[in-house]
């Protein structure tokens, strides 16, 4: 197996890991905020307070979307090059 493979197959399970430590992030933010409204609620939180904090959630959806997609985005690139790469074999000499 050549060395260009090899980086390829390394990034691909890079890759793989990243969007599965992403995908439980955003399964425990989603229970976090759904605790946090029932919370909210059961407190009685104005509508102001209300609408900053639904505010404040998304522009951190977005800040988590952009940069998964970022990332995501770059390993693809990473794994386009190593894809474009041949094994040189060194001369016998």
């Amino acid at each position: 197996m050549d060395l260009a493979a090899i980086a390829k197959d390394v990034i691909s399970i890079q890759k793989k890991t990243f969007n599965n430590f992403m995908d439980i992030m955003i399964l425990f933010q989603d229970q976090a905020e759904m605790t946090s409204r029932r919370w909210a609620n059961h407190i009685g939180f104005g509508e102001r307070a209300k609408e900053i904090v639904e505010q404040w959630r998304t522009i951190a959806n977005k800040g988590r979307d952009d940069s998964r997609k970022f990332l995501n985005e770059s390993l693809d690139g990473m794994e386009d090059y190593f894809s474009g790469l041949k094994q040189r074999r060194p001369s016998g000499k």
